[in-house]
C-alpha cells in the first residue's frame, strides 16, 4: 500500500507531486469519546537541478560588444531563485535578474572575462553549475609612424605590432599587389615574424611582422598597408614609405629617337624620377665639347613640368627643322640633378623620309567596281602611316585620270574604287603617306568585269520596326552591274517565324499569306520603299531586288517585325504598298495583306 499507518504515524511512499496537500489526522479522546480533527498541509519538495548549463550570449564575446547576457534555467518545486557570482563573490544590482535567471553585462570589457557561477535555490536545497567566460579581443595596432622616409641605398626596418586575443595575424601589404609571405623577397625586402608575450594581461597575445629593407632603392616607395586580424576582428594601417634618391629614367617613356622633317619643329622629351624632384637641362656636342643649350633658335625650351606625386620630372627640348640638310639633326643630352646625384640620357633626333610604298592586292572585282586590300609598307621613314593616294584610269588614258585619298592609321585598309567601266584594263598607282610626303607609287593592273546583272542589294534597315502599321526598308547605294537599274522590285508576305527575341536567330517557320504581294517602282534613284497597312507586332519576309538590261539581281532577303499597336489596315480592309522615292514611279497592283483571302 501507499499509505501505511504505523506508532501514530502516516508513512508515503513513493512520494510524488501529487501527494502534496492536505491530510486530516482525526485524535479521538479515549476517556470521552470525543474526536479532535487536526489538518496537516504537506508539500512535496523537489531539489533544484540545473539541467542545461550556462549559456552565453553571444557565445564569443568580445570587447566593445554592447550587451553579454549568462543564462541559468533550473528545475524544482518550489520555483527555484537565482544568485551569480564572478570568481566567487556575489554579484548583485540590476543586472541580476533572480527570478529568470539571467546575468547581463554592458558594455563588455576584458575584465568582465573571469569564472562565473550560477546557484539556484529553492526551501528543499540548491544546485551550481560553473562556466568560464573568455572575453575576445580585436585586434590593435600600436602606433607606427605614417611617414617612412629613407634613403637610396640606405638599410630600413618598418615594425608592426598588434594585440588581442586569440593573437592576431599580422600581414603587410603594398598598394596593387598582393599580401607579403614570410621570406625574402625578389626586390630583396625581407619579411620578419616577431611573436611573444610583453603585456601584463597573459589573455592578450601580441604578434609582430617586420618589413626589412636591406638596400632601398627606388622601387621601394609606395603605400604599405598593415593588416592585423583575428576571429573576432581586424585592424588597418596604412603608411607610407618616402624614398630619396637620385634621378633616373626607369619610367614608362623610354623613347630615344625623334624625328623631324623639313619646316616641322621636334618635340624631344625626357621624364625622369627622382626624389626629391629633378631639375632638368639640355646639351649638345659641338666641336667635341658639352655644350648647354639656351632658349634660341632653332631651340625652345618649354617650362618644366612637374608631377611630385608621382615622383616625376618633364622636359622637353623643341627643335625647328629649317631644311633637310640642317645640322640640328644628331644627339642630344637630356641631364637631370638633385641634391642625391645626377643622371642623364641620349636621345637623338633623326631625319624622316616619307614612307616605302604599300603592298596592294585586288580582292573583287566587278564591272564597275574594284576592291583594294592595301598593307602598311614595313619602312615608315620614322613617323606613322596616315593614308594612302590613288591614281587611277583606263590603261593608256593620261587624260582621264582619277585621283583618291584615303586616311587610315590601320596595318590593313579595304579601299574601293567605283564609278568605272564595265570590261575595261586599268591601272592603278597607290602611294603610302606620312607627315613627310606620300612614297613612290607602285602599279597595279585589272580589269573589270563585263556588264551583268545588278549585285544583290544590301538592306541596312533594323529587322525591329519602330511602327506598328508600317515599315521602311532601306539599302545602300547598289551596284549597278555596269548598266543602269532600271526598276527595283518588291516583295513582301507575312509569315510565322521562330527563334526567340534575337533577329539573328529569326527562321521561317510557317506561311501566313502563300504568297508573295509584289509592285515595281522605276526610280532609279530610290533607296527606301515603305510599307503600309501591316499588322502589328506581325513578321515579314520581305525580298528586294534590281533590275537593267542584262537582268534582275539576286534578292536581298529580310525578316522584320513591326512593333506593338494596330493591326489592320484603314477600316480592316487590305494594306497597301507604298515606294519612298525622289522621282515618279509606277505602283503596281497590290502590296502585302495583312491576310490573304
Amino acid at each position: 500500500p501507499k499509505y501505511i499507518i504505523q506508532s501514530n504515524q502516516m508513512i508515503i511512499k513513493n512520494l510524488n507531486d501529487a501527494d502534496t496537500g492536505s491530510y486530516l489526522c482525526d485524535i479521538i479522546v479515549m476517556s470521552t469519546g470525543e474526536n479532535r480533527p487536526f489538518y496537516i498541509d504537506f508539500l512535496v519538495v523537489r531539489l533544484p537541478k540545473i539541467d542545461t548549463g550556462l549559456f552565453i550570449s553571444p557565445n564569443n564575446p568580445k570587447v566593445g560588444d554592447q550587451k553579454m547576457t549568462i543564462t541559468c534555467h533550473a528545475t524544482g518545486f518550489p520555483q527555484p531563485t537565482y544568485e551569480f557570482y564572478k570568481s566567487g563573490n556575489v554579484l548583485s544590482g540590476v543586472n541580476v535578474d533572480a527570478i529568470n535567471g539571467i546575468y547581463t553585462i554592458n558594455d563588455v570589457k576584458q575584465a568582465d572575462e573571469s569564472d562565473y557561477s550560477c546557484k539556484a535555490i529553492n526551501i528543499g536545497g540548491s544546485d551550481v553549475q560553473n562556466v568560464r567566460v573568455d572575453v575576445k579581443v580585436p585586434p590593435t595596432i600600436e602606433p607606427i609612424d605614417d611617414i617612412t622616409d629613407a634613403v637610396e641605398g640606405g638599410q630600413e626596418r618598418v615594425t608592426c605590432t598588434a594585440y588581442g586575443d586569440p593573437v592576431p595575424t599580422v600581414i603587410w601589404q603594398k598598394q596593387g599587389l598582393p599580401a607579403y609571405t614570410d621570406g625574402i623577397k625578389d626586390s630583396g625586402l625581407e619579411i620578419i615574424s616577431v611573436d611573444g608575450n610583453n603585456r601584463e594581461d597573459a589573455e592578450i597575445k601580441t604578434m609582430g611582422k617586420v618589413m626589412n629593407f636591406a638596400s632601398i632603392t627606388p622601387q621601394d616607395v609606395g603605400v604599405y598597408t598593415c593588416i592585423a586580424f583575428n576571429v573576432v576582428g581586424n585592424a588597418t594601417k596604412v603608411v607610407k614609405f618616402e624614398v630619396k634618391y637620385k634621378p633616373n629614367f626607369d619610367t614608362d617613356y623610354q623613347e630615344k629617337v625623334f624625328f623631324g622633317w623639313k619646316g616641322h619643329t621636334a618635340n624631344l622629351t625626357c621624364l625622369v624620377s627622382a626624389n626629391e624632384i629633378a631639375l632638368i637641362q639640355w646639351n649638345e656636342q659641338i666641336d667635341n665639347r658639352t655644350a648647354r643649350i639656351e632658349n634660341i633658335p632653332p631651340f625652345t625650351l618649354p617650362s618644366l613640368q612637374q608631377f611630385t606625386q608621382f615622383y616625376l620630372s618633364s622636359s622637353s627640348l623643341m627643335v625647328y627643322v629649317s631644311d633637310e640638310n640642317s645640322p640640328v639633326f644628331k644627339d642630344y643630352i637630356c641631364e637631370a640633378t638633385n641634391t642625391m646625384g645626377k643622371a642623364s640620357r641620349t636621345v637623338t633626333l633623326a631625319r624622316a623620309t616619307s614612307p616605302g610604298a604599300p603592298t596592294v592586292e585586288v580582292t573583287s572585282k566587278l564591272s564597275t567596281k574594284v576592291t583594294l586590300k592595301v598593307q602598311a609598307p614595313t619602312q615608315t621613314g620614322g613617323l606613322q602611316v596616315t593614308g594612302y593616294h590613288f591614281s587611277y584610269s583606263p590603261a593608256g588614258d593620261t587624260v582621264n585620270i582619277v585621283d583618291k585619298d584615303i586616311d587610315s592609321t590601320l596595318g590593313s585598309t579595304i579601299v574601293e574604287l567605283k564609278d568605272l567601266k564595265p570590261n575595261t584594263d586599268y591601272l592603278v598607282r597607290s602611294s603610302a603617306r606620312n607627315a613627310v610626303g606620300l612614297s613612290t607609287a607602285i602599279p597595279t593592273s585589272f580589269q573589270t568585269m563585263d556588264v551583268s546583272k545588278p549585285v544583290t542589294l544590301n538592306i541596312v534597315s533594323p529587322a525591329e520596326g519602330s511602327e506598328p502599321t508600317t515599315y521602311t526598308v532601306q539599302w545602300d547605294e547598289p551596284d549597278d552591274g555596269g548598266s543602269p537599274i532600271t526598276q527595283y522590285i518588291v516583295k513582301c508576305r507575312q509569315v510565322q517565324v521562330q527563334g526567340g527575341p534575337d533577329p539573328t536567330q529569326w527562321v521561317i517557320s510557317g506561311d501566313i499569306d502563300p504568297s508573295y504581294m509584289i509592285q515595281k517602282s522605276y526610280d532609279p534613284n530610290a533607296r527606301s520603299y515603305t510599307l503600309k497597312g501591316l499588322v502589328a507586332n506581325a513578321n515579314y519576309d520581305i525580298r528586294v531586288s534590281a533590275v537593267n538590261k542584262e537582268g534582275e539581281s539576286p534578292e536581298a532577303f529580310k525578316l522584320i517585325r513591326t512593333s506593338q499597336g494596330a493591326g489592320k489596315g484603314t477600316n480592316g480592309g487590305p494594306a497597301t504598298v507604298t515606294v519612298n522615292v525622289t522621282s515618279t514611279f509606277l505602283l503596281l497592283i497590290l502590296a502585302c495583306l495583312s491576310a490573304f483571302w
